[in-house]
């Protein structure tokens, strides 16, 4: 079981809308299933995962509000061998990559 998040207005509204299409389907009325489906794909090919679960993304879009100063800088040198290879060892291994040592990141306009 992940972690549990209030459901804001947005989702709520489209998992009514997935139960009433699964509901119009099951009674065979495909007329208006079809009014549904049109809006329930047009919601999913604009879907903005900020509007329909929006504490999920609070913690990481106030921390990167708070330390933009500090992260900016880093997101220029992201095709260093040193960050290709912490990236993939977050993608790999999420537990080792939290417990991996602190890497010394240099200042992307700072010569040596």
């Amino acid at each position: 079981a992940g972690p549990s998040l209030p459901m804001s207005p947005a989702l709520a509204q489209l998992v009514r809308k997935l139960s009433a299409f699964e509901a119009l389907v099951a009674r065979e009325d495909f007329v208006k299933a079809s009014v549904i489906a049109v809006d329930v794909l047009a919601t999913v090919e604009r879907f903005d995962p900020r509007v329909y679960l929006p504490m999920l993304f609070s913690g990481f879009f106030n921390g990167l509000s708070q330390h933009a100063d500090a992260i900016e800088p880093l997101l220029h040198g992201t095709e260093s061998l040193g960050f290709r290879a912490l990236d993939q060892l977050y993608r790999v291994d999420l537990d080792a990559f939290l417990v991996a040592p602190q890497r010394q990141a240099r200042n992307p306009g700072y010569e040596e």
